[in-house]
């Protein structure tokens, strides 16, 4: 088999406001790997592996954290994944 091989770009960024008291961030990735191994799917023969092309991910992710009180924190986190196999 072909070995796995993958590629990933990501770009992020953080911040804050009223002195740490509204922490906010967000990233994009992309993940492409290649040669991927999967179970073939095959009852005579269950632990049989194949290799198939490509499979992609892309997505965002962001995050907000307040901290209104000293002892009180609310965090608000979202993340979007597309993933296909191509």
């Amino acid at each position: 088999p072909k070995p796995l091989t993958s590629q990933l770009y990501e770009v992020g960024a953080k911040t804050e406001w009223f002195g740490r008291a509204l922490l906010a961030t967000v990233s994009l990735y992309n993940l492409t790997q290649n040669n991927v191994l999967t179970n073939a799917n095959d009852p005579s023969n269950p632990d049989l592996i194949v290799q198939r092309g490509q499979e992609r991910a892309r997505g965002a992710e962001t995050e907000l954290v307040g901290n209104p009180l000293s002892n009180l924190s609310i965090q608000v986190a979202y993340a979007y994944n597309d993933a296909v196999i191509t």
